[in-house]
């Protein structure tokens, strides 16, 4: 192996391993997701949802997991509120905690 050849390997290897720290050191929340259907690693809930009608799955989900619903496809999360009391509730009393317009103060 010539010098330029180790060099690349070597800056392509600490690469690979810097990237994979940060993506695995990435801060994850303390909360636990919502309950929702067991996903396959990698590809999620892919073949427990029709995505030409979701709903139907919606449903059948509401009633074995409850209002609130999590699962993946391909790495994408979702979660799926089946209430319109609960998304309400959501929207109006906790819209703060969801917003992520930032508000300013102006002194004068």
């Amino acid at each position: 192996m010539n010098m330029s050849t180790l060099a690349v390997s070597t800056t392509g290897a600490i690469m690979a391993g810097l990237w994979l720290i940060l993506h695995t050191a990435r801060k994850k929340s303390k909360l636990p997701y919502p309950p929702g259907p067991r996903g396959l690693p990698i590809i999620g809930n892919i073949f427990d949802i029709n995505l030409d009608e979701p709903h139907l799955a919606y449903v059948q989900w509401n009633k074995i997991y409850g209002e609130i619903v999590y699962y993946s496809i391909l790495g994408q999360k979702f979660v799926v509120v089946n209430s319109e009391k609960v998304a309400r509730a959501l929207a109006e009393q906790r819209s703060a905690i969801y917003s992520d317009r930032h508000y300013c103060t102006i002194l004068t």
